[in-house]
């Protein structure tokens, strides 16, 4: 959106002067993932029981501040043979660059590689660093 004053528009410019440039300053306050269909792992992790697991996530650029909150919806952790609902996600430990996503569910077999699915439209993990 480009607001003008008087009765003439101008022409559009971005503040980064790219459209990379653009999702690259969006992306230093808020990082989404998943959210398309046939989008499905946003993070590959192995259970530490069979109530959850916790895994470390790299952003892509340097965030503003250590991210403060963490949204999420629909999310399922998936190995090779079913997934399983995922009952919350907290984050902790968080830095501008890292932080570590804990996940909680039950039923799993504790020590198997799995992901967290995000497959269908609408479903995604994103972390903010919003003022």
């Amino acid at each position: 959106m480009q607001v003008e004053y008087g009765s003439k528009a101008t022409p559009f410019q971005t503040a980064t002067g790219t459209i990379q440039g653009e999702l690259a300053a969006c992306k230093y306050y808020y990082d989404k993932r998943g959210g398309q269909a046939g989008t499905s792992t946003v993070l590959s992790v192995a259970m530490s029981n069979s109530a959850g697991t916790n895994a470390t996530v790299t952003f892509p650029i340097t965030m503003r501040v250590a991210p403060t909150s963490i949204d999420h919806s629909n999310l399922r952790l998936s190995d090779t043979s079913s997934g399983f609902t995922v009952s919350s996600v907290t984050l902790s430990n968080a830095t501008s660059t890292t932080g570590n996503v804990n996940v909680a569910t039950t039923g799993m077999t504790g020590f198997r590689s799995c992901y967290l699915d995000a497959s269908a439209t609408g479903n995604y993990i994103a972390f903010s660093a919003e003022l």
